[in-house]
């Protein structure tokens, strides 16, 4: 339920993935939650799309406050964060669509 929390409040999450030369990329994208699956917003177009299904790591951190004390060493940051291992698969026909709602309602509620 925390997890839901995190991913309910966020707008952008983001997405790590191996591209098709094997190098690391990280890219900021709007994502929607329907129950345990997080949807993602990518664009056929972009580099990610074109592989088919890719192992991906997905992050949403929110920054709640800095805590500052008399030095550097004792001060620190209160933070939430989530962070998913999965599969982005393109989606087709209802599925699609009922991803595209899920990220629509959570961007704009």
């Amino acid at each position: 339920e925390v997890v839901h929390c995190i991913l309910d409040a966020g707008l952008v999450a983001h997405v790590a993935y191996l591209d098709a030369t094997g190098r690391l990329r990280v890219s900021p994208m709007v994502y929607g939650r329907e129950g345990s699956t997080v949807y993602i917003h990518g664009h056929v177009g972009c580099g990610a799309m074109k592989q088919g299904t890719l192992d991906v790591c997905v992050s949403v951190a929110f920054d709640d406050g800095i805590v500052l004390a008399r030095s550097a060493f004792n001060s620190s940051m209160n933070y939430r964060s989530v962070i998913a291992h999965g599969k982005a698969e393109e989606l087709q026909g209802e599925a699609k669509s009922r991803a595209l709602d899920a990220i629509t309602n959570n961007v704009c509620p």
